[in-house]
């Protein structure tokens, strides 16, 4: 993924001499230590403001509770707030009864649910064309891609063993206890099985609207035996009563307008959806 070492012997009576030649050897190495300290703030500048051509934005919106962001190329998390800006190689995780909106250039719309993590694996946008990978390490996410100026993107969201691949299609997908499923609301997705290791397609399956199919363990096992198990069922009434497929409806019908927040607010950070934060 593009992103944009001292020997030193001493004796008796040469110590001003020796003290001087340490001092010499000190010094560049300090001075490397303070360029790429330098660099790197300058890397983080560079790519709050000026990371992306403008069309290639990918924007997260905290609608309730606490998000954090992890920034590419970081060992640690951040808290995250309305506005912040997503790039390819970011991960976002949200706290317990949280909901998070990420938008897209394109205007594919991605909600996190409470207690999910996801990482941005790849976006790619310019002449060729538009690819978006996510990878979905737990929780869930409700997607909707059926913006006419999202048509002919590339959208994937893969899990430990399944690859979702949408054309135009409003969709969930879960990775909670090791149950990995998906739930299709419109269009149809195309899911690939992959084995144990996540790495080799196994088997290919259709899961179309108003449908959903789930992967425990055991249903794994027999794909990675080829033995194709039926995984497809009609869309549960259990996962329609939920608050979460309410609030997405709600959503999919008449979206919240968050940039509207973010000129209220003035565009800063440190605001969400619902107000400033304490």
């Amino acid at each position: 993924m593009d992103r944009y070492y001292y020997d030193y012997s001493g004796g008796m009576g040469g110590g001003r001499r020796n003290g001087s030649h340490l001092r010499g050897l000190l010094f560049p190495f300090i001075l490397l230590i303070v360029i790429g300290v330098v660099l790197v703030l300058g890397f983080k500048l560079y790519r709050t403001y000026y990371g992306s051509d403008s069309s290639d934005f990918v924007y997260m919106y905290v609608v309730s509770g606490q998000a954090d962001v992890k920034m590419w190329g970081e060992a640690d998390f951040s808290k995250a707030y309305t506005g912040t800006k997503i790039l390819q190689g970011d991960e976002i995780r949200t706290s317990k009864d949280s909901r998070v909106v990420v938008e897209f250039f394109d205007g594919i719309k991605v909600r996190l649910n409470g207690d999910t993590q996801i990482a941005f694996s790849e976006i790619y946008n310019d002449s060729k064309g538009t690819s978006i990978k996510i990878l979905l390490t737990k929780g869930e996410v409700w997607v909707n891609k059926t913006d006419i100026q999202a048509g002919t993107a590339d959208f994937y969201v893969s899990t430990g063993n399944i690859s979702v691949k949408a054309v135009s299609a409003i969709f969930d997908v879960e990775y909670v206890d090791d149950i990995q499923s998906v739930c299709v609301l419109q269009g149809s997705l195309d899911v690939g099985v992959y084995g144990e290791s996540g790495e080799t397609s196994v088997d290919h399956i259709v899961v179309d609207a108003d449908n959903e199919a789930s992967f425990d363990v055991e249903k794994l096992k027999r794909f990675w035996e080829f033995q194709a198990p039926n995984v497809v069922e009609k869309l549960s009434d259990k996962f329609k009563q939920t608050p979460w497929f309410a609030w997405n409806i709600k959503e999919d019908e008449n979206p919240t307008p968050f940039e509207e927040d973010l000129k209220t607010f003035g565009g800063s950070y440190g605001y969400n959806a619902l107000g400033p934060q304490k």
